[in-house]
């Protein structure tokens, strides 16, 4: 920029903004914020440093207007300009402030030592703006004419150590009593870090890799952090249901009877009174919510329903509605109302799979040529749809990510199983087959609206069918992001059975919408399960696309904390939802 009479006056301003990103497996990368140029003038340029780690608002640009002025001192013009950078508020605080010298021409760290976490599959992003002025200091500048600044603003990496120093480690020995130890808790899954008493300086937040042993520290980005760090017994799934306010019911309530196994005896009665059940699922003993349910929770700008309380304490959630909570009609679903196929392909067993092996169209030479799925294998058209959603319009996926949980799965079953008439078939290219869960609700070639269904919350082939994230320690570890559908043996837990008419339970909208779970390959097309308009629970070809829903479905961490907006009036309601804190 070059300094004259004619353009830049003392006074003046000027915004730079420049991003860094980093991806990885949680690495921490020290940086340098680096100003390269040099200042020609004889007046001292200030600068400051200001840092995000979210993007702006759309619209909110940072910004320097500026306007001159002329006035008369001691009989001599003295020129200056006022500037005014608009939203300068949406930076908050800066993190460096500093002056460049004058008749200065080498390079200048204008914020030292600066820390990001690379994470995946989504990069970890800081949003740096770079205010420089060069300063009115109320006297005749005029010895600054014909000088010139100019300057790039980089990133540079360095070799500096984060030095996070933990001041106290607190145990909490007895429920809400922590003592004080000198080492951090074996990890034998009965502590987790207490995130919301946990806390570190300089803005660092804090989080536990249960997996490692180790601390993961957020927002690092000054040396000499410190940290105290709180420890609190592992939630089960009934301290969650306590946190919530709520009881189980029993068998006598008219919950169904559950066998040593894990698998639960469903009549054909029509359930529309409020219930919450239990049943064991891959974690412990699971809490859901049947018939009626106050189960409604305002997470992450959306509404959203509890399907249960896993047995590892986390909470599960269906999506229904957006700004608004809905319980029947357009919007309960994502794509409200738009045809939206479970697999645009339908010719082969293979495409049953909420994920399946090899490329779309190409035909599945065995069982695990078809169903074998690992992180590398085709995602379904629907887990598509699930994605794109997920990471570019739900507002989920980087602001509430700390929310949710990633190691609890989906189950996709896809045990074949015979004596279903002339479903006798292996599972894969266009073998006649039927899978675990149509053998839960059919005998025969017929729907058991008659007769007990059968549903369970433990998947048969966890390794190769309880979709995981890849950092996962159980499961197939095949998924990017966590988040699933809702399974048919959810649904019926529910209350929605399989060949009856049920408008009286909570999972009842009025629309259709695909569920994971697998039914049949039979003569002509791949079929999974859905939940009709009218509430039951049928199938459909997985190529249909007319107005069936999409309702993804999430995990929230165990011991996730509650409120509701008028604790006098009933919790969980529509009007009146569990929000997340």
């Amino acid at each position: 920029l070059s300094f004259n009479d004619e353009n830049i006056y003392p006074g003046h301003q000027t915004v730079s903004s420049i991003t860094a990103t980093a991806k990885g497996e949680d690495v921490i990368i020290p940086f340098n914020i680096i100003w390269e140029g040099n200042n020609g003038l004889n007046t001292d340029l200030k600068y400051k440093v200001y840092r995000r780690t979210e993007p702006l608002e759309e619209g909110k640009e940072i910004k320097a207007t500026c306007e001159k002025k002329i006035k008369v001192v001691e009989g001599k013009q003295q020129l200056s300009e006022e500037c005014e950078i608009s939203n300068i508020n949406e930076l908050g605080e800066a993190i460096y402030s500093g002056t460049i010298p004058m008749q200065k021409q080498e390079n200048i760290t204008i914020a030292a030592d600066q820390f990001i976490t690379a994470t995946t599959p989504d990069p970890t992003i800081y949003y740096y703006y770079v205010v420089i002025e060069y300063p009115n200091e109320n006297r005749n500048q005029n010895e600054d004419l014909e000088g010139t600044f100019n300057g790039t603003i980089k990133v540079e990496l360095n070799d500096a150590s984060a030095d996070i120093n933990i001041l106290s480690i607190k145990v909490e020995e007895e429920k809400g009593k922590f003592t004080e130890k000198d080492d951090i808790p074996a990890n034998d899954g009965t502590y987790i870090l207490d995130t919301n008493q946990s806390t570190c300086t300089n803005d660092a937040t804090l989080g536990w890799d249960n997996k490692t042993n180790n601390l993961i520290v957020n927002n690092l980005h000054k040396t000499g952090t410190d940290c105290d760090l709180y420890f609190k017994q592992k939630p089960t799934s009934k301290d969650t249901l306590a946190d919530l306010g709520l009881t189980a019911n029993n068998e006598s309530d008219g919950c169904p009877v559950v066998d040593e196994n894990g698998s639960a005896s469903v009549t054909g009665t029509e359930v529309t009174e409020k219930l919450i059940c239990s049943s064991t699922d891959d974690y412990g003993t699971s809490y859901y919510f049947r018939g009626k349910a106050d189960n409604w929770v305002k997470f992450a700008g959306h509404y959203w329903r509890i399907i249960r309380i896993n047995g590892n304490g986390t909470i599960r959630l269906i999506y229904s509605g957006d700004s608004n909570a809905k319980e029947t009609g357009e919007g309960t679903a994502i794509n409200n109302g738009a045809g939206v196929a479970f697999n645009t392909n339908y010719n082969d067993n293979k495409y049953v799979g909420f994920m399946y092996v090899g490329a779309a169209g190409s035909a599945s030479g065995s069982y695990d040529e078809a169903h074998k799925v690992n992180s590398t294998s085709t995602k379904s058209t629907i887990l598509q749809t699930i994605e794109t959603w997920y990471k570019d319009t739900s507002g989920i996926a980087e602001q509430y990510r700390d929310k949710l949980d990633g190691e609890t799965g989906f189950c996709g079953d896809r045990e074949v199983v015979s004596g279903h008439g002339s479903y006798t078939g292996d599972g894969y290219a266009k073998q006649i087959s039927a899978y675990g869960p149509a053998h839960r609700v059919w005998t025969s070639n017929e729907a058991r609206d008659d007769s007990t269904q059968e549903p369970t919350f433990i998947c048969k082939q966890k390794s190769q069918d309880l979709y995981t994230t890849t950092g996962s320690e159980e499961g197939n570890k095949a998924l990017t992001y966590p988040v699933g559908l809702i399974t048919s043996d959810e649904v019926i837990f529910a209350g929605g059975l399989a060949g009856q008419i049920n408008n009286g339970y909570w999972l009842y909208t009025n629309k259709f919408y695909w569920t994971m779970s697998p039914f049949r390959w039979d003569s002509s097309a791949a079929y999974v399960f859905r939940v009709a308009g009218d509430g039951r629970l049928d199938w459909y070809y997985v190529s249909y696309t007319s107005s069936i829903g999409v309702r993804p479905v999430i995990n929230l961490k165990a011991g996730t904390k509650f409120k509701v907006a008028n604790p006098e009036l009933p919790h969980g309601t529509s009007t009146n939802p569990y929000e997340v804190v």
